[in-house]
């Protein structure tokens, strides 16, 4: 596996987005809206690290800068990413 490090450069408070396709979408009964769904968070294939892209930098430069999320990710971990996250564009279903 690839050792992978915490750049120090992508502060804690810095936008980290994620692309939810539609099928990953639910309606939180709780939270009384639509959010992305657990799995929305988890690694790729072959536990690669999820990928994101770091909102600071899209906004500054107008250019995405891809950034990977390393580690192992429980379903609760999951969950918490799913209910904290805020939508930059909401779904439209």
């Amino acid at each position: 596996m690839i050792p992978y490090g915490d750049d120090k450069t992508i502060a804690d408070p810095d936008p980290l987005w994620r692309r939810v396709p539609p099928a990953m979408v639910v309606f939180d009964d709780n939270l009384g809206r639509k959010r992305p769904s657990s799995s929305a968070f988890s690694n790729g294939r072959g536990e690669t690290p999820m990928s994101v892209i770091l909102g600071r930098e899209l906004l500054q430069s107008g250019r995405p800068a891809h950034a990977l999320v390393c580690g192992r990710k429980t379903r609760g971990i999951q969950s918490r990413l799913a209910k904290m996250s805020t939508w930059v564009i909401s779904p439209g279903m």
